[in-house]
This record gives C-alpha cells, sequence and structure tokens, in this order.
C-alpha cells in the first residue's frame, strides 16, 4: 500500500513539473510577438469599439426595458399594487438611461478636453 502511495506521489510531481515546462515553453517572453502601441492609437482603438458596439448595444438595452415595462403596464391595468410596482420600475430604467447618458455626456467632454490638451 505504502508503494503505490509513493507512485502516485511521484506521477503527480512529474505532472507537475510536466505542465510547469510547457506552461514556461508557451509563455516565454521571447517567443511572444510583441508590438509597441502608443497611447493614441490604443485610445482611438477602444473609443471605435465603444462607439461602434457598446453604445448601440445600451440604447437597445433600454428600448427593450421600457417596451417590457410597458408590456407589464398593460397587462397588469386592472392591479393597482402590480402596476405601482411596474411604474417603479420604469423609474428605474429612466434613471439608469440618464445615468448612461450622462457619463457618456462627461465622457465626451473629458475627452474634448484631453484632445485640446495635446493640440
Amino acid at each position: 500500500m505504502r508503494i503505490n502511495a509513493l507512485i502516485r506521489k511521484v506521477k503527480n510531481k512529474i505532472a507537475m513539473l510536466t505542465a510547469l515546462v510547457i506552461t514556461f515553453a508557451y509563455t516565454n517572453p521571447a517567443l511572444a510577438d510583441v508590438t509597441e502601441v502608443d497611447a493614441a492609437s490604443f485610445n482611438a482603438k477602444v473609443l471605435g469599439v465603444l462607439e461602434k458596439y457598446l453604445t448601440p448595444l445600451g440604447g437597445t438595452i433600454i428600448l427593450i426595458a421600457i417596451v417590457v415595462g410597458g408590456v407589464k403596464m398593460l397587462l397588469n391595468a386592472y392591479s393597482p399594487d402590480k402596476r405601482k410596482e411596474t411604474m417603479s420600475g420604469l423609474g428605474y430604467v429612466l434613471l439608469g438611461a440618464a445615468f448612461v447618458g450622462g457619463a457618456m455626456f462627461f465622457a465626451g467632454v473629458l475627452l474634448g478636453l484631453g484632445k485640446s490638451f495635446n493640440g
């Protein structure tokens, strides 16, 4: 029984050492293709992704939330408690939309200031 435990320990150590060697070989910085990127081009890429994908996604989510709230209002027209709950949910949606819009506005202002300082 003791020999089996020793063999199992040796196998585990060999597996760990093999995994370590493979990880080092694949993540060695000398093997990586590193390119230097300046901050302006990186910021331009990030802003391009934000404008292209995340802004429409946020607007779509807000639109879907408003439509779902409207459908809930129609379905709960005769129940005052559920109607009150739905109205509070729509209030949160509108508050979130205002927050997202305000964040986009202030981000635009800050980016404009940064561009004006850089020339």
